[in-house]
């Protein structure tokens, strides 16, 4: 089943790259964050569909989903203007 949440931002992905280009920084965060999305229902269909976990299991499985640190996307430099 899809979720509004999903919808919502598959349709914002949509909008960001019609309007921005597949490049911009918008583009790019509305990509992430539906990928995101994505993710977190796959994750918890497998956890629904999954037999209880004993407690090293539980543990294992913490430690692979703990986040990963990934660099800022910054502004891209502007050159100086001279008046």
């Amino acid at each position: 089943m899809r979720s509004p949440v999903g919808a919502h931002e598959r349709a914002r992905l949509a909008r960001c790259t019609r309007d921005l280009g597949p490049d911009h920084p918008d583009t790019i965060a509305a990509r992430d964050s539906y990928r995101a999305v994505r993710l977190e229902s796959a994750i918890r269909g497998l956890v629904d569909s999954a037999p209880p976990l004993d407690a090293a299991r539980r543990a294992r499985i913490a430690r692979i989903l703990e986040p990963l640190t990934r660099p800022a996307i910054s502004e891209p430099e502007r050159p100086e203007v001279a008046a």
